[in-house]
């Protein structure tokens, strides 16, 4: 799988916890996904299995495609949203929010997951450019020795619902979308050249969108690449779109994140909407940095728009604190998206229970302790923390899995204390480091009625009957003055022998919060391709872009001895007065490379053998390496034992 898609995968997981729908609670919803991708200045992964492992192209190839970004994680969630690939070159990320956020108008789906994800699987100095990169990887936008970006990467992904409904199932909002707006440059002075006119167009159809106030914008974090033609175009566009409404000088600061982190070409535009959410979270406007002279083809002095190069705090003017992102594409497509600080948040409703039941669960014991670190770190930045919001985000927004823990608890530094005890400790001891009563247990579900002689697994049956024993055990107690916590203990016994529990139920009549807690620290584990070590990376490169497997010269002398360390007792068979070709001996030494057969006859079919189209693709590539020519999976088909394919091979070679 292209580690893009491992790495959206992943950045997708995260955020959906991170919103408090993880474990099943999005699974079969009518969740969207909107993913912003495009290829720009990249060798791609398939490249590199097709040159180091030809023969797994076949399986490779739904782990390569761009369409698959977003369908992988429908696939994996069970979203019956639209889900869509989006690329415009470098406005794909925030036009693939600004989509989402018109399909959520238009209730083509409940919610909508958006991201984007931008890597370079090889060395900068390998890659290609493509002629928009500064001369010494710095970003320095609107600054007068700009000479361009800097190269970034990153996985990003958030989570959108509408703003009401947010509301209504209090949610943990970051920010508010108020408007946005899509248009294209249409024609300028070249295909890829940015067009002050249509930026503005599109920035003052985002502020109509949003129906607010333009003098009201306290901040815009602009595309910012830092070439000499576009960051004065850029202000120029802003300039026109203000002076429609206000001729004030120098009121709204501007910033572009690219200065910190480089360009992150199709993902920029998210990085530039989460770095503007954070500065709304935490009222504070980051310095545009890499900046001491203006660009002197810029006119700030009657600009609408001042350059922020000092961490400041963002004071609330007239109104709640507002900004926009501008997002464009060398393709000619703009993006602008107005946003808003969170309204302050309901407190939960008063809650008659005391105590409230914590779970945590994963898929190892390793895992556990992980969480519980991860815990420890949160409480040490967190001191007030509504227990009552943490447990339910816990119980309903997570995943509940094989290895359990649970316990009742009264408040903050209570489970602050218990976690710092447990973590690292052997779980059979861990009644005896507190003294109430933790739960812990391991389960492993079996389907129908088998039975194993690991007490820790239950069977399918047995896992509805422990759940339908909770959900009479959760009945009575909130059918009652919610004080018997002996039945609270009761449930939580009962949840880590493997009953699954109804949290939503538990909560049920309750106005609770769902919060910003500890994400599942999920597994690190290499995928990469492997490398064959027979075959070498040269000095050389291929098209003049990467260094990588060369499949000449070095490469095909080193390849013309495979299987001779590992297969010299190779037997061929077939001929009476048992001579054979060299041709015959390597094409052996191949068959026993991928086949693994040692007694080779030379009548053998290669199907008979065990050989399919997918191993006929990596035995056609070896003898292609072998012989310096072109060989493709048609030429073993119609030649499929060695006899005839080395007799092809001789009058190829003849000719």
């Amino acid at each position: 799988m292209d580690p893009h898609q491992r790495l959206f995968l992943t950045t997708v997981y995260e955020a959906i916890e991170d919103a408090g729908y993880g474990g099943k609670k999005i699974i079969g919803s009518r969740t969207g996904v909107y993913a912003g991708m495009s290829d720009i200045g990249d060798y791609s992964y398939i490249e590199m299995i097709a040159k180091s492992d030809p023969g797994q192209i076949l399986q490779a190839l739904s782990g390569n495609t761009k369409a698959l970004l977003p369908g992988r994680v429908s696939y994996t969630f069970d979203l019956h949203g639209p889900s869509l690939l989006i690329d415009t070159a470098c406005s794909s990320s925030l036009v693939a929010l600004v989509t989402a956020c018109k399909a959520l108008k238009e209730r083509e789906c409940d919610m909508a997951i958006v991201g984007s994800v931008k890597i370079y699987l090889l060395p900068l100095k390998a890659r290609q450019m493509i002629g928009i990169e500064s001369s010494d990887g710095r970003t320095r936008t609107f600054d007068n020795e700009s000479s361009g970006a800097g190269v970034g990467e990153g996985s990003i992904a958030v989570i959108l619902k509408p703003f009401r409904e947010a509301l209504i199932d209090r949610d943990h909002i970051y920010a508010v979308i108020k408007g946005s707006a899509l248009n294209q440059d249409g024609r300028s002075i070249g295909i890829t050249a940015p067009n002050a006119l249509a930026q503005a167009d599109v920035i003052d159809r985002a502020w109509k969108d949003a129906q607010i106030e333009p003098k009201t914008i306290n901040y815009i974090e602009v595309h910012g690449t830092g070439t000499k033609l576009g960051d004065p175009i850029e202000i120029d566009g802003l300039t026109r779109a203000f002076r429609k409404y206000t001729d004030m000088k120098g009121f709204c600061a501007i910033g572009a994140v690219k200065t910190n982190i480089g360009h992150s070409y199709d993902s920029s535009g998210l990085s530039s909407l989460i770095k503007v959410v954070f500065s709304l979270k935490n009222k504070i406007i980051a310095p545009n940095i890499n900046f001491n002279i203006p660009n002197q083809k810029i006119d700030l002095i009657n600009s609408p728009v001042y350059i922020n190069d000092k961490l400041k705090k963002w004071e609330q003017i007239e109104s709640a604190r507002r900004c926009g992102v501008s997002s464009f594409g060398f393709s000619g497509t703009n993006s602008h998206v107005v946003l808003e600080e969170t309204p302050v948040s309901e407190n939960s409703s008063s809650l008659k229970n005391s105590k409230e039941i914590f779970t945590l669960s994963a898929m190892s014991q390793e895992a556990i302790n992980d969480f519980l670190k991860r815990y420890i770190v949160f409480f040490e930045a967190e001191k007030e923390v509504n227990i009552h919001d943490f447990c339910y985000t816990v119980n309903t927004g997570r995943g509940h899995y094989d290895y359990r823990i649970a316990f009742l608890i009264e408040s903050q530094n209570e489970l602050a204390t218990i976690i710092s005890k447990l973590v690292g400790a052997n779980p059979n001891n861990y009644h005896e480091l507190t003294n109430i009563n933790i739960y812990f247990g391991i389960h492993k579900e079996l389907s129908g009625n088998k039975i194993s002689k690991d007490n820790n697994t239950i069977t399918y049956t047995q896992k509805q009957k422990l759940g339908e024993t909770a959900e009479t055990k959760l009945k009575e107690f909130l059918e009652g003055d919610r004080t018997n916590f002996n039945l609270l203990n009761d449930i939580c016994e009962l949840y880590i022998m493997g009953g699954d529990i109804n949290w939503e139920d538990f909560y049920m009549g309750e106005k609770r919060n769902r919060i910003r807690l500890p994400i599942y620290p999920l597994k690190k584990e290499r995928c990469w391709i492997n490398i064959p070590q027979k075959r070498k990376i040269s000095d050389g490169k291929v098209d003049g872009i990467i260094p990588t497997v060369n499949l000449n010269e070095k490469a095909c002398d080193e390849m013309s001895d495979i299987g001779q360390t590992q297969s010299e007792n190779i037997v061929l068979l077939g001929r009476d007065d048992g001579k054979y070709s060299e041709t015959e001996r390597k094409i052996a030494r191949i068959w026993n490379e991928v086949l693994g057969v040692t007694n080779v006859n030379i009548y053998d079919d290669f199907f008979n053998l065990g050989g399919d189209s997918i191993t006929g693709t990596k035995i056609a590539n070896l003898v292609d390496l072998n012989i310096n020519k072109n060989i493709n999976v048609s030429i073993i088909m119609e030649n499929p034992n060695i006899n005839d394919l080395a007799q092809y091979l001789d009058r190829l070679l003849s000719q």
